[in-house]
């Protein structure tokens, strides 16, 4: 499954909660088709923890809440738990990728 799956990440999740988020529209279009396809996902207890803190003002906190909620609990979705060996993996990826560059 993992091979096949769609990774979503924070920036998804956000867009889909926030009607105002620049990238709403695209979310939506993408999670219509992920329904209709019935498209393996993944994504990983870090990026769930990711959600919770970037989403965790009052107006979002029960949006991110329930959406962390969906994610763990749909069949279509593989959580990977998070570990020390997952967090060195994704470290040194992102140690290999200095050419992606942070909004500022």
């Amino acid at each position: 499954m993992a091979n096949d799956s769609l990774f979503i990440d924070t920036a998804y999740v956000y867009a889909i909660i926030n009607p105002r988020d620049q990238w709403h529209a695209k979310a939506v279009i993408w999670q219509k088709r992920i329904k209709s396809e019935n498209l393996p996902l993944l994504t990983t207890e870090f990026i769930l923890a990711e959600i919770a803190d970037g989403l965790a003002s009052i107006n979002f906190r029960q949006a991110a809440s329930k959406a962390i909620h969906i994610l763990q609990e749909n069949s279509f979705v593989k959580v990977v738990p998070a570990s020390t060996n997952l967090f060195r993996r994704a470290l040194e990826l992102y140690e290999q990728r200095p050419d992606k560059k942070v909004g500022v």
